[in-house]
């Protein structure tokens, strides 16, 4: 587990996403303890992942009609993915564009692809807004 991570600009603190409410100062990415660190799939070296093999989880995001914001969170484990050359990682790569987005926790060994969905239904607040 990492407690902070130095990043070398700005950019790079923007690659990263959190499950959790994380600090970002003077480009110093710092995580709440016991929590992992997760980052963009797509700013993944093949490096860091060469000869490891990693869960595929797929986050569905259902959201409200109205407002757009989470009512709800399914998570589905898709299938484990091995990457032991330059064409499965390029494989990986290529798939993650048909999602949302796409995290990777190289810790944990879990990739994340994530989706939204709009089962048409509505935040009790937001129907009383009308």
């Amino acid at each position: 587990m990492r407690h902070a991570d130095r990043c070398s600009n700005g950019s790079e603190a923007q690659k990263y996403s959190y499950e959790f409410n994380i600090h970002i100062k003077h480009n110093e990415v710092v995580t709440v303890k016991g929590y992992s660190l997760r980052k963009l799939l797509e700013s993944a070296t093949f490096q860091e992942m060469r000869n490891q093999e990693f869960k595929a989880l797929l986050i569905t995001e259902q959201l409200c009609e109205l407002c757009g914001k989470p009512m709800d969170r399914k998570e589905k484990v898709l299938r484990m993915i091995r990457i032991s050359d330059q064409d499965d990682y390029k494989n990986l790569l290529t798939r993650a564009k048909a999602y949302d987005r796409a995290e990777i926790d190289i810790e944990t060994s879990e990739v994340y692809f994530y989706d939204k969905d709009y089962p048409g239904d509505v935040h009790p607040s937001c129907v009383e807004k009308l």
